[in-house]
């Protein structure tokens, strides 16, 4: 995914919502060495909120991480890495994802292990529809700048 390092990490996260085709129904946050850095979680007893915390805050050179995780109940983490800086490409709208493998996985199928069982079962039940050999690469980076047009993200 190509970001702008001023993007507030609430848009990241909204970023990573539209990849993944999630619908942003749990809470979320960002850890750096297990430590909480921002969240959506008003319970949080360290009170991290994400606010305006920017992400070149957290991602400053190359090979820093950032890990996101998303739903504390299947507990999906994504470490985000800081590969270099890219120069804007003309015309192309970002943020953008440049590249991915196989269909996300969907909402609320009950983590890694719920998520084994949907693929060694597919088409059926619940998921009926979903193919989990399936990226799409346009449409997911419509996905993405249909929610940076939405105002789901400052670019």
């Amino acid at each position: 995914m190509h970001l702008f390092d001023d993007t507030p990490l609430v848009g990241v996260h909204n970023t990573i919502q539209a990849a993944m085709g999630w619908r942003n129904y749990h809470l979320w946050a960002f850890r750096r060495e297990r430590q909480v850095v921002a969240t959506n979680n008003e319970d949080d007893p360290a009170g991290v909120r994400a606010g305006r915390k920017q992400l070149k805050s957290f991602l400053r050179a190359q090979g820093q991480e950032l890990e996101y995780v998303y739903d504390f109940g299947d507990w999906w983490r994504h470490r985000l890495t800081h590969e270099g800086v890219v120069e804007r490409e003309g015309r192309k709208r970002y943020p953008r994802c440049v590249d991915g493998a196989r269909a996300c996985p969907p909402e609320d199928c009950g983590g890694v292990p719920g998520y084994e069982r949907v693929v060694r079962t597919p088409w059926s039940g619940r998921y009926a529809h979903y193919d989990p050999e399936r990226f799409d690469l346009r449409a997911t980076n419509w996905h993405v700048h249909d929610l940076t047009l939405r105002g789901g993200v400052r670019c």
